[in-house]
């Protein structure tokens, strides 16, 4: 009887280790990841290395939302002056699902060797596929120079969700999506924000540095109402993490004024926003 409790306590304390490694997922690897990519791009050009990383589905805003595989296989960009690096990230429980976000900036020289650099920030969804991470989306903001502030990044990791959902439905977040966008147009976005969003939510906005927190967010946000339309998305197996994109406003001639990526995350009981990107579309 005493050799089976000590094989039970060994058994149980390999399943808390194994329980405590799944909590904390290390972020790293989408760290090293954003680092290879970044590496690959100035060695092959843009359009050989986002075909190297992009998933089959994977979407980028051309200018709208739309999959990127075979736009980038029939448009050949060789530009490899884009650099950039992960300042933050977060991964699903399961360790296959995450998402990097951080500052870029890309140095363009004219016929007269004069270089211009534009700065930004990038927001990636990654996806591990038979073992390679793959992105399901990559969109970001641009900004003056002038806004960048000197606030160190750190790495940080998922918190430990007890009460986590393993599976489910991805309909019922398309409605929560929906949800989101219906208020923002009947309610504002202000008082949708304070309903749906992380207290550690981030808002990226062109001209803008991204701003984190619903109060630092309100100074960069539209105060007022906005019409949405939600297109796609998708979510962890794990069921913890998600993200959605669609469009937003409309111009006179019938086009989306906006584009926009939200990065849900099972807090507790209830998704909630903890990254919202809205950005225009380009003409």
């Amino acid at each position: 009887m005493k050799k089976k409790i000590i094989i039970f306590k060994s058994f149980l304390l390999t399943l808390l280790i194994s329980a405590a490694s799944i909590n904390a997922q290390d972020v790293k690897p989408l760290f090293d990841l954003e680092k290879q990519f970044c590496s690959n791009l100035n060695e092959v050009g843009y359009s050989a290395a986002f075909l190297n990383y992009i998933d089959d589905e994977g979407i980028m805003f051309l200018p709208q939302p739309a999959g990127g595989k075979d736009y980038l296989a029939a448009h050949k960009n060789d530009f490899k002056g884009l650099f950039w690096e992960a300042g933050f990230a977060e991964m699903s429980l399961n360790g296959d699902f995450g998402y990097t976000t951080g500052p870029w900036h890309s140095v363009r020289k004219d016929d007269k060797g004069n270089e211009t650099t534009s700065y930004g920030h990038f927001v990636t969804v990654w996806n591990k596929v038979k073992g390679n991470w793959k992105f399901l989306i990559d969109c970001g903001i641009s900004y003056n120079k002038s806004v960048i502030n000197n606030t160190p990044y750190t790495e940080e990791k998922v918190q430990p969700a007890e009460d986590r959902v393993l599976r489910f439905p991805f309909e019922d977040l398309i409605k929560i999506d929906n949800d989101f966008n219906f208020m923002a147009d009947e309610k504002g976005l202000i008082q949708t924000y304070e309903k749906y969003a992380s207290p550690n939510i981030r808002f990226y906005r062109n001209d803008f540095y991204p701003a984190a927190g619903i109060e630092n967010g309100k100074k960069i946000i539209n105060q007022g109402k906005l019409d949405f339309f939600h297109m796609g998305g998708k979510a962890a197996p794990a069921g913890d993490f998600a993200f959605t994109y669609g469009t937003a406003g409309v111009n006179d001639d019938g086009s989306p004024t906006f584009n926009y990526m939200r990065i849900w995350k099972k807090e507790g009981k209830d998704w909630k926003i903890v990254l919202d990107l809205l950005t225009p579309v380009k003409k």
